[in-house]
């Protein structure tokens, strides 16, 4: 295969590196090799246009686990760029938890605020500590990546603070 037709990355959480074909029905062929976090980590770092192609050439339950994995804004821009047949019968696929995230998201047009938006934070209690802050960071099942601000919210769950 030369360079042209594959794209090679170091998925940062494992430190290892992964060649993945772009051409449809070539790809991931070591799939079994590397987990669908990895993968999902190595396929978030190229244009959305060539993770649709990917995403076709896979088997459609790899394929929906695989999109499971990714941060939500991320699978609904993938999504978007498949034809609907396939983007239908990816989110049938997906864990529901994950499907709603993303089919939230999808209703939104691309360029919209919602459109770029991420379900995952953390909102901690107006009398949050720092070691809470750090707990809560630590227990996050979420999207790490997706984390830039931790919110601090009253009683009432309104807004007072962010960090």
């Amino acid at each position: 295969m030369t360079t042209a037709e594959t794209f090679e990355t170091t998925a940062p959480a494992a430190g290892t590196r992964l060649e993945i074909p772009l051409r449809p029905g070539v790809a991931f062929p070591d799939w079994p090799a590397i987990t669908s976090e990895t993968a999902a980590e190595a396929l978030s770092e190229i244009p959305t246009r060539k993770q649709a192609h990917i995403v076709e050439g896979l088997d459609p339950h790899k394929a929906a686990h695989l999109i499971e994995e990714m941060p939500p804004d991320e699978a609904a821009d993938l999504l978007q760029e498949l034809p609907a047949e396939t983007s239908t019968e990816l989110l049938a696929d997906m864990e529901k938890d994950e499907a709603e995230d993303v089919q939230e998201l999808l209703q939104f047009e691309e360029g919209e605020a919602g459109a770029l938006m991420t379900k995952d934070f953390i909102s901690l209690p107006e009398s949050a500590t720092v070691g809470d802050a750090v707990r809560a960071v630590a227990e996050f099942e979420g999207q790490i990546e997706t984390l830039h601000t931790l919110y601090r919210v009253d009683a009432q769950e309104k807004l007072v603070g962010a960090v």
